[in-house]
């Protein structure tokens, strides 16, 4: 049997909203990564990239570290009586402070934010979700107002794009089922880093925010950029029907 239609036999269901992060529908393209995750209120879409990172690197005692010539030659005068290299002052003191920079939480992967749909819930009930492994295709289940609609999602292979589709199921008419969105930045997202910078332009039905991404470690206030810094854009563009605004980081 052939791997496709092998796969086909075996999707991945979930009854039911489902908030928790790690009971979302997972897809990507092997750089951006997603995370579908169903509320009753709302679906909320989690976005990453293997390219984005906070790419900061701690480079405290670099005077001190030396060369590995002169850390051998320590290592050398070491008394060989004793039971444990711990037991020198000099290489605990040693590996204590070469250890500090990797204490630090970055460099790190770098969350790209999360995309927020709500819908009414008086109306609208999440049925549950089905992701195709074979095609990497994602459909929601709904009720809206009695009758059943889906919502279908997979992320293009060549290019870092998620599409959205709404739609009745039993005649495949797309329909409205949102009445708003909303683009959330990683909340996690460093308190020294610059805030986002949000973009809506309600005549094109798109909305955006921009994050910068330093390299120095400790940016201040007065940070005019680094030559090496990064950044990366999530942007959402719609059919339009709703609302659409970018949240600012707390």
């Amino acid at each position: 049997m052939k791997p496709f239609e092998q796969a086909r036999k075996h999707p991945i269901t979930f009854t039911g909203p489902a908030p928790d992060f790690f009971e979302g529908a997972l897809l990507g393209n092997g750089g951006l990564g997603v995370v579908v995750t169903t509320r009753p209120d709302a679906v909320m879409i989690h976005f990453g990239h293997n390219n984005v990172w906070d790419i900061r690197i701690a480079e405290d005692h670099a005077d001190e570290i030396g060369t590995f010539q002169d850390v051998y030659n320590r290592l050398k005068d070491i008394p060989d009586h004793l039971s444990s290299l711990t037991e020198d002052s000099w290489y605990r003191e040693y590996c204590e402070m070469t250890g500090e920079n990797y204490r630090k939480s970055y460099p790190r992967p770098m969350p790209c934010g999360s995309l927020l749909l709500q819908f009414d819930r008086r109306e609208t009930e999440v049925l549950g979700h089905t992701l195709d492994i074979s095609n990497g295709r994602c459909r929601i289940d709904f009720l809206v107002g009695g009758n059943p609609a889906q919502l279908e999602l997979f992320v293009e292979q060549e290019h870092d794009r998620l599409w959205l589709r709404t739609a009745d199921t039993a005649t495949g008419r797309e329909i409205p089922l949102f009445h708003a969105l909303t683009l959330i930045p990683d909340p996690e997202t460093p308190k020294e880093f610059p805030k986002a910078a949000s973009f809506v332009d309600g005549d094109a039905c798109t909305v955006a925010f921009t994050q910068h991404l330093p390299y120095v470690e400790k940016p201040g206030a007065d940070y005019g950029g680094h030559v090496k810094d990064k950044a990366f854009r999530l942007a959402v563009r719609t059919s339009g029907g709703f609302a659409a605004s970018s949240k600012d980081q707390p």
